[in-house]
């Protein structure tokens, strides 16, 4: 397995050789998908990369998301927010949607240089290269200022929610 994540009611992996497992209350057609080099998940939602580097989505409350087409972009890593997801290129650029597929804006500061992003039911996170920590508060859509501690030397970020409060974790080089 190269990557595993967890929804409300269900469980993902993804084995070395592209194909997504699924158990749990699983998410119709998930189970078996094949071609897939990364994905994430939420408690509602599972977001793929296909080798081609498009996306397909997966929501656990019906309906039929749709994320943006990427195809042709070299896509290496998606983030599932709650209502915003996150992805990120091989060149440092990122992009990002909601729930219903819609593109949405990001701040100049996360949306090129960056190494890895996260997102969580309130927040999206993103590292630059230079690695500061840049954190978006999707309730009135403005940056926030990360402790002194986390603006230089982070690698990678991590947002996880414990039901209360949203969670920080970050690792630093």
């Amino acid at each position: 397995m190269i990557a595993i994540g967890a929804g409300f009611t269900f469980s993902v992996a993804l084995k070395s050789n592209g194909t997504v497992v699924a158990w749990g209350q699983t998410l119709a057609g998930l189970n078996g998908v094949t071609g897939i080099k990364a994905i994430s998940v939420n408690q509602f939602d599972v977001l793929l990369v296909r080798n081609d580097n498009s996306l397909a989505q997966y929501a656990l409350l019906g309906g039929n998301p749709t994320p943006p087409n990427t195809t042709g972009l070299p896509v290496k890593q998606v983030a599932a927010g709650v209502t915003v997801h996150i992805g990120l290129t091989n060149d440092g650029y990122t992009f990002a949607w909601d729930a219903d597929g819609a593109p949405v804006s990001l701040p100049p500061s996360m949306q090129s240089g960056i190494k890895w992003v996260d997102a969580s039911w309130s927040h999206l996170l993103a590292v630059g290269n230079d690695g500061a920590l840049r954190v978006l508060w999707l309730a009135n859509n403005t940056l926030m200022t990360p402790p002194s501690s986390l603006t230089s030397g982070v690698d990678k970020a991590l947002l996880r929610r414990d039901g209360v409060i949203d969670l920080w974790v970050v690792a630093t080089k």
